[in-house]
């Protein structure tokens, strides 16, 4: 009060909050915290420069506000997307990672060690609707064809940029010696966060002797242990057995990059990801065992799955032999593989 008073500063009260930040079984403070004769409230949480710290320092909340925020900015883009019909993969990519990423990811390099999926089921949607896929695709089978390095991954990498930024503060700074003795202490802090990234990105030595890692290098170790996750996953689905048969990294294949308007996107997405209406996948719907989901069609007696559709079903005889003429005559291989 005498340092405003001297500087002539006038405190905003109702503005004005008190957060005791402490371990989670450690009792609140029962202290009466005032300006002059004014109360000040004790709160769990408050926003500072857009990062909302909470009494126990966990960062969920500040997750899920900036996950709101940012599902708001897709749904805007969105709007954007339906107005402007059959806009490409390379413009989707470019407004998420522009008008999205900055508000999933913002102060990410100090509460990045968060478990939290909030950033996730915003990036998720913005699959689904690009691809024209619903709720129940698989998340591995999305995340294979559209090639975006999920948020764990940025996150990890705005850490690794707050990490380079201070091992090369001077000592002198506030915010190194800080920094220094976070490091000293290595327990269950951010430091020791950074030092579990950089273990599995398996460039320990960084951490050791607190220097620089080259950032180019940790995107191309993370989009691998994106990539190994992703087909392990893939591997083990049942929903993903034809998926997995052309389908062994996250590159993006050629329909979701080029040519095709939504509707055709969505058709092809769906049945590589095993989510179209066919008998296979419908027949989970009413408990029907798998050898049980024949194809009602046609009188093959066949289970109705994707090469089923594709290649044996009677009924569509005729589209395929003209299909098949087609791509024979650009592809002289395809004629000799056996498609029954």
């Amino acid at each position: 009060y005498d340092w405003c008073r001297r500087w002539r500063l006038k405190v905003n009260t109702t503005k004005s909050n008190i957060v005791d930040l402490r371990q989670c079984r450690v009792n609140r403070s029962e202290f009466d915290f005032k300006y002059v004769n004014l109360d000040l409230w004790i709160v769990k949480e408050y926003k500072y420069l857009g990062v909302i710290l909470d009494d126990h320092l966990k960062f969920e909340t500040c997750s899920k506000t900036l996950a709101d925020s940012g599902g708001r900015a897709l749904s805007a883009i969105i709007s954007k997307f339906k107005a402007f019909k059959d806009m490409g993969y390379g413009t989707f990519t470019k407004m998420f990672q522009a008008c999205v990423v900055p508000v999933l990811d913002y102060g990410s390099g100090v509460w990045g060690k968060v478990k939290a999926n909030h950033a996730e089921i915003i990036q998720n949607k913005a699959y689904r609707y690009f691809l024209g896929v619903h709720n129940f695709t698989p998340v591995a089978a999305m995340q294979a064809e559209m090639g975006w390095l999920p948020s764990k991954y940025r996150q990890w990498l705005k850490m690794l940029l707050l990490w380079n930024r201070m091992v090369k503060m001077t000592d002198t700074r506030l915010t190194k010696q800080i920094f220094n003795q976070d490091y000293l202490s290595e327990k269950n802090n951010w430091t020791s966060s950074v030092k579990g990234i950089l273990e599995q990105l398996e460039i320990e030595d960084v951490y050791d002797r607190k220097i620089e890692c080259d950032i180019d290098i940790c995107n191309k170790k993370m989009f691998a242990l994106f990539e190994n996750d992703c087909m392990e996953i893939i591997n083990v689905k049942p929903k993903l057995r034809t998926f997995k048969m052309f389908k062994n990294d996250c590159i993006v294949p050629e329909y979701v990059k080029y040519g095709l308007n939504r509707y055709e996107r969505s058709r092809l997405a769906k049945s590589r990801c095993g989510i179209l209406q066919l008998r296979i996948e419908t027949g989970r719907f009413v408990n029907l065992k798998v050898d049980d989901r024949i194809c009602e069609l046609c009188e093959t007696g066949g289970i109705e799955d994707e090469f089923h559709f594709l290649c044996q079903c009677n009924l569509y005889n005729s589209y395929r032999d003209t299909l098949f003429v087609d791509i024979g005559k650009e592809y002289p291989d395809f004629n000799a593989l056996d498609l029954k």
